[in-house]
């Protein structure tokens, strides 16, 4: 619910309050008065589930970022100390991650 919904609901509901008369059963006052007292008690909950969730995801971009680092610089270990140990095979496995793609389709040939 936006900001302008909220402010009607809450308006229409102290307004239904205040005029009980008018009101029939059937509408469903209280339960919905119960409604927005616990959507007030969740917005707390709720703010601090957020701010939790971006630090959560801030940690772990750092964490990829790190890690990332971390294997860039053994690749290029592995292309440079490697190639006298046997692993210029597991260097052009890894070098796969940085193919280009070409940006042009293949040609078609016509017969």
């Amino acid at each position: 619910m936006g900001d302008k919904s909220e402010a009607f609901v809450r308006q229409t509901l102290t307004v239904l309050e205040q005029n009980p008369d008018i009101v029939p059963p059937a509408l469903g006052l209280p339960e919905a008065q119960a409604d927005l007292a616990a959507m007030e008690r969740l917005r707390p909950v709720l703010s601090r589930l957020q701010r939790l969730t971006e630090r959560v995801s801030d940690s772990e971009m750092a964490l990829g970022s790190d890690l990332m680092n971390t294997a860039l610089e053994g690749y290029g270990l592995l292309k440079v100390s490697g190639r006298n140990r046997g692993l210029e095979g597991a260097a052009e496995a890894l070098g796969a991650r940085f193919a280009r793609r070409s940006a042009r389709p293949s040609a078609v040939l016509a017969d």
